[in-house]
């Protein structure tokens, strides 16, 4: 499945709230994931959100979001069905990652 997926640093704000979370990235419903300052050239972190867009893609966007929340509330995060099968795809495929020097952003 090839998606066009946009890897950036989060604005300052966006930051803030994400530290405050405890979320190391985020993904909006652009195929935008927004990582945390430092995150931009973890590859695993990457690849583990990169699967969650290819599970949206495939449940579409409001249903993925729907089921998510209750397979966390039925089996708890670690256990979501989902979370598991992102966790599975942490070795199998290379992606690469590109710093633009602006932007501080990836294309993958």
């Amino acid at each position: 499945m090839k998606l066009k997926i946009k890897v950036v640093e989060a604005p300052f704000l966006f930051h803030q709230l994400m530290c405050l979370l405890g979320l190391h990235a985020w993904i909006s419903l652009g195929n935008t994931i927004y990582v945390r300052q430092g995150e931009l050239r973890n590859k695993s972190l990457i690849r583990h959100k990169i699967k969650h867009i290819e599970q949206m893609e495939l449940h579409g966007k409001f249903l993925f979001s729907i089921k998510y929340i209750l397979l966390c509330i039925r089996y708890g995060i670690a256990k979501n069905p989902f979370e598991v099968e992102a966790r599975s795809t942490l070795g199998d495929e290379q992606i690469s990652v590109k710093s633009g020097d602006k932007h501080r952003s990836s294309r993958i």
